[in-house]
């Protein structure tokens, strides 16, 4: 199947003197919106949805259809688990609960490699302001990062469920495989949407039509803001395996359903994530000889990010001591926005006889909150070789 996953941008912060230009904190900008994945396998679970027998009609065309005119819909409705959005798919679709953990709708015809998903963003989790604009432009900028020879072929403005909205059509190729998207972006009261089908590259255009009914299909049935638009991630913990970095100076472990990555920062000792839910964590270790004390560490790190750093409208919160593998430590939490994406982070540092450690989850901040004891357990299972 093709997932929808996230972009990280590392923020590179100018170096603002000897002393600190040997630290390696680098805080990463975190997205929630980018488009990708396979055509095959399941990336979790997602809430319950309802499905409701409209018709057992279903109207389709295989022509090529205005966008203004798109005959409507005749086929199985399927509402999120809270019943406040909803989205029409022919009779030949099936409900698909493991097509992405943060889908609130989801559907597919995997024998035809049609598939189909909702993602709802509140406006809360971006800058103050931000515009259907800013969204499409994130979303575009973001999925080049992980759609590889990714071509825009156009975007036009339209109309769904009496809202602007974008629709957006491009290719890439995604894990070897040559996929073609269809995505409307769409900008409805206090939430962004995002409504993603996609195929094959050689089956797509046998799909496009039926792609842009379902599309137009999407209403929008009532809005809680109080509502969690992702469902809450507990890794099973029983389930985990250490990551050792190559130097083998630290190691951790982490859920099974995380992956190591290469690109989220550079020199970290271990970085890893599971794109898909949005969880992002690296370890960097370095030699302690220009540093002094561990508070003296921590107050160099913030001073970095306080002074240039990348995030704007930046908190910090006061260290707490805690103990990491027999350790001295400080935890600490940094939020703040980067291209009007709101972000937030875990930090703790480790102190060893030779060097500091860092370890840094981050994820977007409507989900921090949540994952943060999740993090915390993950921090927790850290382990310093005596080198």
């Amino acid at each position: 199947m093709l997932t929808l996953i996230l972009r990280n941008i590392n923020q590179q912060q100018e170096e603002e003197n000897t002393m600190t230009s040997n630290m390696r904190l680098k805080l990463i900008l975190l997205t929630a919106i980018v488009v990708t994945g396979v055509l095959s396998g399941c990336a979790g679970k997602e809430g319950e949805v309802s499905t409701t027998q409209v018709s057992p009609d279903q109207q389709q065309s295989n022509n090529t259809t205005n966008d203004s005119k798109t005959p409507e819909l005749k086929g199985t409705v399927i509402k999120n688990a809270n019943e406040d959005v909803q989205l029409t798919f022919p009779t030949d679709w099936k409900e698909s609960k493991e097509l992405n953990d943060i889908a609130i709708i989801a559907s597919a015809n995997e024998s035809k490699l049609k598939y189909a998903m909702v993602i709802a963003n509140q406006k809360s989790d971006f800058s103050e302001g931000a515009t259907l604009d800013d969204f499409v432009n994130i979303f575009k900028e973001n999925t080049k990062v992980t759609v590889k020879e990714m071509e825009i072929l156009s975007t036009k403005d339209i109309e769904i469920d009496d809202a602007s909205a974008r629709l957006v059509e491009f290719t890439g190729v995604v894990n070897m495989s040559k996929v073609h998207y269809l995505v409307a972006l769409i900008e409805k009261n206090n939430r962004f949407y995002q409504i993603i089908s996609w195929s094959s590259e050689a089956k797509f255009s046998n799909h496009k039509d039926e792609f842009l009914q379902i599309i137009q299909s999407f209403q929008v049935l009532k809005e809680d803001d109080s509502l969690s638009l992702s469902p809450a991630i507990k890794p099973d913990q029983g389930t985990t395996s250490e990551i050792k970095s190559k130097s083998g100076l630290v190691a951790i472990n982490l859920p099974t359903n995380w992956v190591e990555q290469t690109n989220l920062m550079p020199d970290a000792d271990i970085q890893a994530s599971r794109i898909v839910t949005e969880d992002y964590v690296g370890v960097i270790s370095e030699g302690k000889e220009n540093f002094g004390k561990l508070e003296d560490y921590h107050k160099l790190i913030v001073d970095g990010q306080e002074n240039g750093g990348a995030l704007k409208n930046l908190k910090i919160s006061d260290p707490i001591k805690i103990k990491v593998d027999e350790r001295d430590a400080l935890e600490f939490e940094v939020t703040g926005e980067v291209n009007k994406v709101k972000v937030g982070y875990l930090i703790t540092l480790v102190d060893h006889p030779k060097h500091f450690t860092q370890v840094i989850f981050w994820t977007i901040d409507q989900y921090f909150k949540d994952r943060k004891p999740v993090y915390q357990g993950i921090t927790q299972t850290l382990t310093l070789n005596e080198k």
